[in-house]
């Protein structure tokens, strides 16, 4: 098949001429959805580098068909098509003209965010298919397929808590820190604080419930991200309210516990702390295309007369500042030369 693309067609070059039939069957064979890189992209290259033109019809007639088919009937199902949207989109991004490039983009994020919607959260696959759309090279905006598995996550945060925060770490790095403070701060943490808290103040022993309260305390804290409990004030406000819990259960200190008790987890939620912060991100921005821009500190107070002496020094004529008649000390500007 390739040598027949090496062939130069007789009477010059090949810009009118068809592709050789037997790439056209080459490629008409080719598999995109199970071998995107394969064979169908090394014969579009070695067509690509011997007759653009041909290269061209081909990828418009085959290519991008295939392409697209490929990418819509991704299921992810193991063993069916074992290539997913995000590979088969980063293989040929750089290959396809702007608008076939951005049509592929929007048909695997369709694919993906519908995949997400089905398999979120009980199938560890989805969060690591996520997280290879955020650790792409140039990662293109993803906020549709966010849309998707945040919500799914906070409807399965009213289990056990400690189930859930095992659950959440599996979407480290496939979440945006932005949402997954959120789950954290809106769903996890409210219904955490208040199991902590009700095994402090339940009837037994104190040694009992201390170690009851100091598990809980552990699983949260493990479970939180680093780089979110340093920049999420409300999460670490969390968890420092969970040690004072800790404190006061230690002291036996009835009063402090009871000025500590949480409120109901139903008073928060992950969409109403995303909204909250994405309203504090508009404001910040807002607030900071306000702020006016201070003058330079040589314009920021310059006369009429300055500026006109320094147009005629610019100008090669000679700057003559007389005193109008009439007294006031008022000038009159004039130039020669």
């Amino acid at each position: 098949d390739c040598r027949a693309v090496g062939r130069a067609p007789r009477g010059g070059g090949g810009a009118n001429q068809p592709p050789p039939p037997p790439l056209r069957r080459a490629l008409h064979s080719w598999n995109a959805a199970k071998d995107p890189d394969g064979p169908g992209l090394q014969l579009y290259d070695t067509l690509e580098a011997l007759d653009p033109p041909a290269a061209r019809r081909l990828r418009a007639e085959i290519v991008e068909p295939a392409l697209l088919r490929a990418a819509s009937a991704w299921t992810g199902d193991e063993g069916k098509d074992a290539v997913p949207p995000h590979r088969l989109f980063l293989v040929w991004r750089n290959k396809l003209p702007r608008m076939a490039r951005a049509e592929l983009l929007s048909t695997c994020l369709k694919t993906t965010r519908k995949y997400l919607r089905h398999r979120t959260p009980r199938d560890a696959r989805a969060a690591a298919h996520l997280r290879a759309w955020r650790e792409s090279p140039d990662p293109p905006d993803l906020a549709p397929l966010y849309a998707v598995v945040g919500p799914a996550l906070a409807r399965a945060t009213r289990g056990p808590v400690a189930a859930v925060l095992q659950v959440l770490e599996t979407w480290v790095g496939a979440l945006p820190p932005l949402h997954l403070g959120c789950l954290l701060a809106g769903e996890v943490l409210p219904r955490w604080a208040r199991e902590l808290h009700a095994s402090l103040v339940r009837p037994g022993g104190s040694a009992a419930r201390l170690r009851k309260g100091g598990e809980l305390y552990l699983v949260a804290r493990r479970s939180v991200p680093a780089n979110i409990l340093q920049e999420d004030a409300l999460v670490a406000k969390f968890l420092q309210a969970g040690l004072l819990m800790l404190l006061a259960g230690a002291e036996e200190d009835v009063d402090t516990l009871a000025a500590l008790r949480p409120p109901r987890p139903e008073a928060s939620s992950y969409a109403i702390v995303l909204a909250q912060r994405r309203q504090e991100g508009a404001r910040k921005c807002f607030a900071a295309e306000q702020r006016p821009v201070p003058a330079p500190a040589d314009k920021a107070s310059v006369s009429f007369r300055e500026v006109v002496e320094r147009l005629a020094t610019d100008h090669g004529v000679e700057f003559c500042p007389q005193e109008a008649g009439g007294g006031g000390g008022a000038e009159r500007l004039s130039t020669t030369g």
